[in-house]
């Protein structure tokens, strides 16, 4: 288990600080990787909300990707993420469920559920 901090917008892992552009809304560990979601404290509104505010960091506080260089599509802000058999999930504003291999980079799947 990776020990870190949150402390508005920085992600602290023993001596590394990653100051990100926005606040950190939060933070879960998969296969060694923290992935961090980012989110605008200045507005509830989607529309407000960052693009690509998914990032993984490794337990070095190393930035390892962020969404859109696995996705490879401009998705709308992430609201919300998640595990699944291991994988990370993050559901986009627009309803779209993409399965995310963390280690290898890889999109596993991408579904849109109406609601």
């Amino acid at each position: 288990m990776i020990e870190y901090k949150t402390d508005s917008n920085k992600l602290i892992i023993d001596d590394k600080t990653i100051t990100f552009s926005n606040f950190i809304d939060n933070v879960k560990e998969i296969q060694g990787v923290l992935i961090v979601l980012l989110y605008n404290a200045n507005s509830n509104s989607a529309v407000d909300q960052p693009e690509n505010n998914v990032y993984g960091v490794s337990s070095k506080g190393e930035v390892l990707w962020v969404l859109f260089d696995i996705v490879k599509t401009d998705a709308y802000s992430v609201g919300t993420i998640k595990t699944e058999d291991g994988y990370l999930v993050v559901v986009d504003f627009l309803g779209y469920h993409y399965k995310i291999d963390v280690i290898n980079r890889l999109l596993i799947s991408k579904i849109q559920y109406r609601t």
